[in-house]
């Protein structure tokens, strides 16, 4: 009995000197591969240094102890402390929480630049992200509401009807040349709009019949990417100016606070839009009478 006794202290011993370490490994590996925030890895990491190497404490108590009852043997317990305490270090080592290196600063951190240009609406969806500002002197609010798409890039977009939506208008690109990540960013463009002045070679803008303002919704921007807006005049009546304003909100990668970033023009710090003409809906086709064939004479 006590011979099963002992055999069975030696299986726990044993067990303990493999079990116990092998968890403390476990809890420093588990935010490696789960992906975990920054409190709950912190404690895992901490928590199974303490756990391995509490365990490695009560276990060479507990052998030494043994070990005083029988012939003492302490030289294979010191050696076996040493090498799981090695064996703790390297694997504190390994998984040690990395922290990425910021990128070098670059001129451009801090700005974003945007320019405008004529264009046709696209007919697919584009790599980049892009919204569609729909611009109307009718709406009571704030004069233009954004409109984006979900589709996959390359999705073809729904056709336009040119009786009731504008073809052409303008797109702005806002592009990050910097090396920092610009989150939930949004631009509020000023927006004027003009009367459309009868000349005798078509009309031109006159004065300011409405003034409003219109936010992007959020979107983010990495290093290298570009947003596009397509500016699209839905007025019938008046010319719409979009201004460039000189400054943009968002937060940078890897921060809570929202900062501003200059916007940059390089060319205009604005454009105008011409009063949207809807096309007249085609006639239908002419229906040919069909030639009555000749009767004969009775």
């Amino acid at each position: 009995m006590a011979s099963m006794l002992n055999i069975d202290r030696h299986i726990a011993i044993s067990a303990g000197w493999v079990a116990g370490p092998a968890f403390g490994v476990a809890m420093m590996a588990a935010p490696e591969y789960l992906h975990l925030g920054p409190t709950t890895s912190g404690l895992l990491f901490w928590g199974g240094i303490v756990v391995f190497l509490a365990t490695v404490t009560v276990v060479v108590w507990v052998s030494l102890y043994e070990g005083r009852k029988r012939k003492p043997v302490t030289s294979p317990i010191i050696v076996m402390t040493i090498g799981m305490l090695i064996f703790c270090g390297g694997v504190a080592w390994y998984f040690w929480p990395k922290t990425e290196a910021a990128p070098d600063p670059s001129a451009l951190d801090g700005s974003i630049q945007i320019s405008c240009e004529n264009s046709a609406y696209p007919t697919v969806v584009p790599q980049n992200k892009m919204f569609e500002l729909q611009l109307n002197n009718r709406f009571m609010s704030d004069g233009g509401a954004f409109v984006s798409w979900t589709f996959p890039a390359g999705t073809a977009l729904p056709n336009r009807d040119p009786t009731i939506q504008p073809m052409n208008g303008h797109r702005c690109r806002i592009s990050n040349y910097g090396k920092v990540a610009i989150i939930n960013a949004a631009v509020t463009f000023p927006v004027d709009f003009r009367t459309a002045d009868k000349m005798e070679n078509g009309t031109r803008s006159g004065d300011v019949q409405k003034s409003a303002a219109v936010t992007t919704p959020p979107f983010s921007i990495g290093p290298g990417e570009h947003v596009d807006i397509y500016a699209m005049n839905y007025s019938t009546d008046t010319f719409a100016q979009l201004s460039i304003p000189p400054t943009a909100q968002g937060s940078t990668a890897g921060s809570d606070n929202q900062d501003t970033f200059r916007l940059i023009a390089p060319f205009l710090s604005g454009v105008i839009i011409p009063p949207f003409t809807p096309k007249s809906p085609a006639a239908p086709a002419a229906s040919v009478p069909t030639p009555r064939g000749k009767q004969g004479k009775k």
